[in-house]
This record gives C-alpha cells, sequence and structure tokens, in this order.
C-alpha cells in the first residue's frame, strides 16, 4: 500500500512539473495559441446566459418587446416606463459575458445585477430600455449549438453597433 501510494505521489508531481515547464517554456507557442483561441471563442461565440429576474421582480412594470436591427437579428429588450410620465429615456446596454439582467457567476465568478441600479433610474423619472445584444441572453444570434434564430456572431463591438442604431430607433419611436 505505502509502494502504491508513493507511486501515486510521484506521478501527480511529474505531471505537475510536466505542466509547469510546458506553461513556462510555451513550445511551439501552444499555450499563447490556446489562450488566444480561448479568448476569440469567448468574445464571438460567449455562453449564452439567461435573464433570471425582471423588472417585475423589483416592482417596475415592463414590457417584453422585441427590436429588429438593420440586419434582420431579433433582439429581445425590456421597456420600463417611469414612475411617472415622462420625458426622458435611458438606453442600457450590457457588457459582453453578461445580458440585459447581469450574469449570476459573472467572468470572473463575481455576480453582477442591473436591475437594481435600474430601479433607481425608475424611480428618478427615467424610461428605461434594456436589451440582450445579437447571441446572447434572449436575442437572436450567436454561433453554432447555442444560436438562437438566424446565427449572428458577436463582434466585441464589430457588430453591435447595429444593436445600439436599433435600440436608438427603437426609443425614437416608442411611446
Amino acid at each position: 500500500m505505502k509502494k502504491m501510494l508513493v507511486y501515486a505521489l510521484g506521478t501527480v508531481v511529474g505531471l505537475v512539473v510536466l505542466a509547469a515547464a510546458f506553461w513556462f517554456t510555451n513550445p511551439m507557442g501552444l499555450r499563447d495559441t490556446a489562450l488566444a483561441n480561448q479568448i476569440v471563442k469567448m468574445r464571438v461565440a460567449p455562453a449564452r446566459l439567461g435573464n433570471p429576474k425582471t423588472p417585475g421582480d423589483y416592482g417596475m412594470a415592463y414590457n417584453d418587446v422585441d427590436i429588429i436591427t438593420d440586419d434582420n437579428v431579433r433582439l429581445s429588450a425590456w421597456e420600463i416606463p417611469a414612475a411617472v410620465q415622462s420625458d426622458r429615456t435611458v438606453i442600457l446596454n450590457h457588457p459582453l459575458t453578461t445580458t440585459r439582467y447581469g450574469s449570476e457567476a459573472g467572468l470572473d465568478g463575481v455576480s453582477a445585477e442591473f436591475l437594481p441600479m435600474v430601479k433607481h433610474m425608475h424611480d428618478a423619472g427615467y424610461n428605461v430600455v434594456m436589451y440582450d445584444h445579437r447571441g446572447q441572453g434572449d436575442s437572436d444570434g450567436g454561433l453554432g449549438k447555442s444560436a438562437k434564430g438566424a446565427e449572428a456572431p458577436v463582434g466585441a463591438g464589430v457588430t453591435e453597433w447595429q444593436d445600439v442604431v436599433a435600440s436608438l430607433k427603437h426609443v425614437r419611436f416608442w411611446g
């Protein structure tokens, strides 16, 4: 038994030494290539997250609406009218790897929830429009198995400008 334990421990130590040698020597640029591929994948096809809470969970009236971009991608959005009649409107965009709700786990394991902030804007007399960018949340887009509706890559800003333009057009005619 002692001999088997020594053998197992030696194997684990050997694997750790090999992994460290691979990491620090970066043979043929494999480490850098693997990291770059992961970053690109995360940017153009991030994991699709849901919206576990809605403005209703914070006592705000809201409407589920669809916003259609000029390249025909359907964006899922919430229209949240101000607590009192208002001509002031805020459009909230979300960062990559979150949704209009936020993220329960976050990029680094730290959760982010945007609705408490929105509640303050709502109570201060602002109408709010929140939408999921293409390929994220409940909006269409994405690539491969995570695609919803028509495929549309997440572009880390390269294509999302069309989402912003569509949200601006939507607000212009909201009311």
